[in-house]
């Protein structure tokens, strides 16, 4: 179950909000005992016992694995094992209960999904909201849909030329700014009237802002843990598509932009 788990979260992250723990172990639960329906182990566990070690093993690796996490409160691996042998109602052995949580302790769930993986998805993401947006539209008025075209449907979500300025130059855009020392910070954005700088100030202020230059960025990353600044933020999963980071020869910008896409 611990690989089965470890294989999923690589891909996804782990879920954060109780909404989306429950959809995801819901999910889980009902598909592991379907899949396992013929073992003659699993086939006898009361129903709750997949739910209750899932939770258990999420309590174990933010337990173990964040530093947050004062060391009296940490689980121990006696009172891990202790716990679930009452909680389980028998299902695991104390064996099997010490190696699941050595198997935890030596390595954290994490996400593995590399950086083309992400924009691959990012993009699916925003083509979805794009058509799913005019199509639902065009439903109220059958007659037009056939009028519809990818064309026609890039064309009217393209930003005219004054509204590049405005959420580029003119104005900006607002972003939350992650720092390596400090608390995350409001920031406005946007690119000097030549294009060569990106400059950021705190809003409303008239200070000169910070820059870093165009032709010093390396690369832009789209992910909530592809900067040591980021990860210390420990952004929520479902906020991965907002946060960019912007990698420059000596430093490194990183933001979320804080509405949804």
């Amino acid at each position: 179950m611990v690989t089965c788990l470890r294989r999923i979260f690589s891909k996804t992250g782990l879920p954060k909000e109780g909404q989306q723990i429950v959809r995801v172990l819901e999910l889980f639960q009902a598909v592991y005992l379907e899949q396992n329906k013929e073992d003659p182990v699993i086939s006898q566990w009361p129903e709750d016992v997949v739910w209750i070690l899932c939770i258990r093993l999420l309590e174990l690796n933010k337990s173990v694995h964040d530093e947050r996490v004062s060391a009296s409160l940490k689980l121990t691996k006696d009172r891990f094992v202790d716990s679930c042998i009452t909680m389980l109602k028998g299902a695991f052995i104390k064996q099997q209960l010490e190696e699941i949580y050595d198997n935890i302790q030596i390595r954290e769930f994490d996400c593995k999904m590399n950086i083309n993986e992400k924009q691959y998805g990012r993009i699916n993401e925003m083509w979805f909201n794009i058509v799913n947006d005019d199509f639902e539209s065009s439903v109220k008025n059958k007659n037009k849909m056939h009028k519809m075209t990818q064309v026609k449907i890039l064309q009217n979500k393209l930003p005219s030329q004054y509204n590049y300025d405005e959420l580029f130059k003119t104005v900006g855009t607002k972003f939350i700014k992650y720092c390596r020392r400090s608390k995350p910070k409001n920031r406005i954005v946007f690119l000097s009237e030549d294009e060569t700088q990106i400059l950021w100030k705190e809003i409303d202020s008239k200070q000169k802002p910070r820059v870093i230059l165009v032709k010093d960025v390396e690369t832009v990353i789209i992910g909530s843990d592809q900067t040591q600044v980021m990860r210390k933020a420990q952004i929520l999963a479902h906020l991965d598509n907002h946060c960019l980071s912007v990698i420059g020869k000596q430093r490194t910008l990183d933001l979320m932009h804080p509405s949804d896409p």
